[in-house]
């Protein structure tokens, strides 16, 4: 079996490409943190396992995150999972279908307690956006940087989001994030706590993942998530940017679908329980 190996920093670009040309939404937080981060630093780490002119497999630990692309006929060493696992502190491994049963069958060998996410990934239809929407009343308003540490707290109610994405509460990554442009986002207050929020979690060329939707449990049935998402979209659709996400909730879908966008793929995200 072939060794995954970190990535040089000399592969950067053709990584990137190799990427980009293989679907730039399905792989869209792999470009995005490359391209933001690079190959390697003191939050990620990228490795690959080479094949001539190509890659048969690249993997991001990113945090508390595992993220793998694999060519179908491509094998990753378990005992690089299980020591990137352990090493990283991983809680979430991302992946599409053709490595579920893998991973899955990894994970019953090394009696891993799981939890299986099936993602839906959704592409906004620009149409249907503008036909089903109306934007003259929209409450929320554009997240400046003062918001941060707001919009933390806030996040970190959400028990939806437990062990989820534990770079969102970094300060110091989302001010990094802000700075550069990788996020933005809209968001609604009430007596100047922060009730909810939908902010861009990734962003490459021409396309940004909508993420970190929610309101507080004291402000729901109200459509103000809908609000952020939908202010948001037409901001990212007026510089040109395609809005996708992923989602595993069904009324949040019936408000994605609501809104215009259309099924693109799927994705799984596995949970590791402690």
């Amino acid at each position: 079996m072939k060794k995954i190996a970190l990535a040089k920093e000399s592969q950067k670009q053709k990584i990137l490409d190799f990427l980009y040309k293989k679907d730039p939404i399905q792989y869209l937080f792999l470009i995005s943190d490359i391209e933001q981060f690079g190959l390697q630093s003191e939050i990620h780490n990228t490795y690959v396992l080479n094949a001539p002119h190509s890659f048969d497999a690249i993997v991001m630990s990113f945090y508390n995150n595992l993220l793998i692309f694999k060519k179908d006929e491509a094998r990753i060493s378990h005992d690089f999972l299980t020591n990137i696992i352990k090493e990283k502190s991983i809680k979430n491994v991302i992946y599409a279908s053709n490595y579920y049963n893998e991973f899955k069958y990894f994970a019953k060998k090394n009696d891993l307690n799981i939890k299986v996410h099936k993602e839906f990934i959704l592409s906004l239809n620009q149409k249907d956006f503008y036909s089903n929407n109306y934007l003259d009343n929209l409450k929320s308003i554009k997240i400046i940087q003062e918001d941060l540490q707001g919009i933390i707290d806030s996040r970190s109610k959400i028990k939806e989001f437990e062990n989820l994405s534990a770079q969102a509460l970094d300060i110091n990554f989302l001010k990094d994030s802000f700075e550069k442009g990788y996020y933005k986002g809209f968001i609604i207050k009430d007596n100047n706590q922060v009730v909810s929020h939908a902010s861009t979690s990734a962003k490459v060329d021409g396309v940004a993942m909508v993420g970190g939707v929610f309101t507080l449990d004291s402000h729901r049935q109200k459509g103000y998530a809908y609000d952020c998402v939908v202010n948001l979209c037409d901001n990212l659709l007026c510089d040109k940017i395609t809005p996708v996400l992923f989602f595993d909730n069904p009324n949040a879908g019936k408000m994605y679908y609501k809104i215009g966008f259309k099924d693109y793929s799927k994705i799984y995200v596995t949970e590791i329980i402690d």
